[in-house]
């Protein structure tokens, strides 16, 4: 089931998360209002108004109260897609927020790289990147990331990334049309693999903001990575540090693992 974090539902502020929507379409069927479903799963309307607005993030119990008492798997929430988005397509970039559009108009300022030209190319310096002990330090779940051609080589083709829930955990796809296939932009995608698991995190947040730079250095240089943190500043765009980076990735990767034993152990049950 797919888990893609992309573009937010609002145009301004605060994205609401992808499983509030799901959640919010699913009381609205059953005919819930906030107040009684807050009731229901022993929050206060205010708690679980500020974890629906994407201010607070769920505890996993949380969740699997929240799914029980709307009667559906816990993974329609957890694997929830945002508004815009349609299998194999990618964001509506439409939908883009003025944080999204700072981000690009730094990078757009930063030198990209040589070309990588084809897919393969880019599968490459993907391959290259998992094998560092860098990334097995950061990201030691994440062995392989498959690289696609994203719909060809269109400027109006987004280059994205796509995860999907499995029985093992999460895996990553990058979507990439030929103006992307450059360093800097799959260092962007890939730096969304790295903040995947960080289920409550902002898309373009201080988390990815932190793991970008960080892989830019690594595969590009300290000067290009100080190039681009430092345009980001300009854009009013800042990095979170890397001591809690690294601590809200255990934190996500142990709520997913509970979410999804959970979800396992129940469709077990099912099955007997």
């Amino acid at each position: 089931m797919p888990l893609a974090r992309g573009v937010p539902t609002r145009p301004m502020g605060q994205p609401r998360p992808a499983w509030a929507h799901a959640a919010l379409a699913a009381m609205e069927r059953r005919g819930l209002s906030t107040v009684e479903m807050a009731g229901l799963i022993g929050l206060s309307p205010r708690a679980l108004s500020a974890r629906l607005a994407g201010r607070v993030r769920p505890l996993t119990s949380e969740m699997g109260a929240l799914a029980a008492a709307l009667e559906v798997p816990l993974e329609a929430l957890v694997g929830a897609r945002p508004l815009g988005w349609e299998v194999g397509r990618g964001p509506d970039v439409e939908l883009l927020t003025a944080r999204d559009r700072r981000v690009y108009a730094a990078a757009a300022r930063v030198p990209s790289g040589a070309p990588l030209r084809t897919v393969s190319g880019v599968q490459s310096y993907v391959d290259s990147l998992l094998g560092r002990p860098w990334w097995r330090s950061l990201c030691p779940e994440t062995s392989a990331v498959t690289v696609t051609g994203g719909g060809g080589g269109g400027v109006g083709a987004p280059a994205w990334h796509e995860s999907t829930i499995e029985a093992e955990g999460l895996s990553h796809v990058l979507h990439m049309p030929r103006w992307s296939r450059r360093p800097l932009t799959v260092l962007h995608e890939l730096a969304h693999v790295v903040v995947e698991p960080i289920l409550w995190a902002r898309p373009h947040g201080p988390q990815f903001v932190r793991a970008w730079i960080d892989l830019v250095t690594e595969m590009m240089g300290a000067t290009t990575g100080r190039t681009l943190a430092a345009e980001l500043r300009a854009e009013r765009i800042r990095p979170g540090s890397r001591v809690g980076l690294l601590a809200d990735r255990q934190r996500g990767l142990a709520a997913l693992a509970e979410m999804l034993a959970r979800g396992l152990h129940e469709g077990r049950g099912g099955e007997r």
